[in-house]
C-alpha cells in the first residue's frame, strides 16, 4: 500500500480511527492519561519510524494502548 492507494485496508484502518474518535468523544469519564519520560515509551512502544514502516493498524494500535495514556488530555 502507498500513501495515495486507497484500498480496502487503508478504509478499514480509517473506520477504526473513526470508531475511536467517536469513542473518545461520546466518553464521559476519561481517562486523564499520566505523562511518561522517553525511556518508558522507548521500552512500551520501542522503534516505530522505519523504512518499511509498522503500519497504520499497528500504530493506532500502539496509539490507543500505550501513547494515548501516556499524555494527559486536554479535552
Amino acid at each position: 500500500m502507498t500513501m495515495h492507494t486507497i484500498d480496502i485496508d487503508s478504509v478499514e484502518l480509517a473506520m477504526d480511527v473513526m470508531k475511536y474518535v467517536m469513542a473518545r468523544m461520546s466518553n464521559q469519564t476519561p481517562d486523564l492519561g499520566f505523562p511518561k519520560s522517553e525511556e518508558e515509551l522507548q521500552k512500551l512502544v520501542g522503534t516505530t519510524i522505519t523504512k518499511e514502516g509498522i503500519g497504520g493498524e499497528k500504530a493506532l494500535q500502539l496509539f490507543k494502548d500505550v501513547l494515548v495514556k501516556a499524555t494527559v488530555a486536554a479535552d
